[in-house]
């Protein structure tokens, strides 16, 4: 004699589909993860308090060709001030760290568009930076 079995409605734990919990538990893990990475980013992102050189540039207004003429005659008597890059030309260097040579252009920039001489210019370079060229 065989015994008929009725299901109650309770399934066997092991009848769960794995494949789409362990798809939930990644998704999960990975949206950890970028908030983590997106977290560091904001607080690693300096401030024009930390930078000077954000805070002392214009991005609206372009460049003009007479002015990266100016901007490269003062680079040209000076070294980058960073202290990292050696004793690289200012006019060469591209560097991004403090007192370095992207922030010595856009103070140039900045007291080029103020309306200073390059000759003022370079002086007051000389004064906040120093590395000038003898």
């Amino acid at each position: 004699m065989s015994k008929k079995r009725f299901r109650t409605g309770k399934r066997n734990p092991s009848h769960k589909k794995t494949g789409q919990a362990s798809f939930w538990k990644i998704t999960a893990i990975l949206a950890v993860l970028f908030c983590i990475a997106l977290i560091a980013k904001i607080i690693m992102t300096p401030t024009p308090a930390q930078h000077p050189a954000i805070s002392q540039t214009t991005p609206l207004t372009p460049p003009t060709g007479l002015e990266e003429t100016n901007v490269q005659l003062v680079a040209s008597e000076f070294e980058c001030a960073c202290g990292h890059c050696g004793k690289t030309a200012l006019m060469n260097c591209s560097c991004d760290r403090p007192h370095g040579a992207l922030e010595e252009k856009g103070f140039i920039r900045m007291k080029l568009r103020e309306g200073h001489s390059v000759e003022q210019v370079i002086q007051l370079l000389e004064q906040e930076y120093g590395h000038r060229i003898t």
